[in-house]
């Protein structure tokens, strides 16, 4: 009963950070569809709208991920010169810049979630219409002519940087807090 509830545990800390999200709960791309899909003009058309949705989520990633990363370069940056100008411990670039980038890593990296589990939503629906209807067959991708293999390795590839890239700057920041205020070697000379 143990392992259960750790693995639960688990679990929620994979989902907490990003690495392994829950599908949201009303979303069933196996459900039947709203809307006939026996004229090739309408699956088409559904088709193309589900084209279109991904490519918007992905544009809001692709946003999301460059102010973020831009952020904390100007972050990087303010610590580097506060950190070169002070004179022994300063609580500006030993504290407040490390604790504040890491807050923002963990503010971006749920909305980076937000997007992702988004795209995977989109991508589960096209997957149903694909098995609905086999004559999108010659105007689709290879990897998506066989929708009984749920997991797409090139798909999830494109997402790790997304996914990672906070969690990467957190540690980080972690680190550069611990190592700036407990390693003397690291301060700055005196001039």
């Amino acid at each position: 009963m143990q392992t259960s509830s750790s693995k639960k545990m688990i679990r929620n800390f994979f989902d907490f950070i990003g690495l392994w999200p829950k599908k949201p709960l009303d979303q069933n791309p196996y459900r039947e569809p709203l809307i006939d899909l026996t004229t090739d003009k309408q699956t088409w058309e559904l088709f193309q709208y589900f084209r279109g949705e991904i490519k918007h989520e992905y544009a809001l990633l692709t946003g999301r991920v460059t102010w973020y990363i831009t952020c904390q370069s100007f972050l990087l940056t303010v610590y580097a010169i506060s950190y070169a100008n002070c004179r022994g411990h300063n609580w500006f670039s030993n504290i407040f810049l490390p604790l504040f980038s890491f807050f923002i890593s963990l503010l971006a990296l749920n909305m980076i979630q937000g997007a992702i589990i988004t795209i995977l939503m989109w991508s589960d629906m096209r997957k149903h219409l694909i098995t609905a209807n086999p004559r999108l067959n010659s105007v689709i991708i290879t990897r998506w002519r066989h929708p009984e293999n749920n997991y797409d390795a090139i798909h999830a590839r494109s997402l790790w940087f997304p996914k990672l890239i906070p969690m990467l700057f957190m540690i980080a920041w972690i680190l550069i807090a611990i190592l700036s205020w407990a390693r003397p070697w690291l301060e700055p000379t005196p001039k």
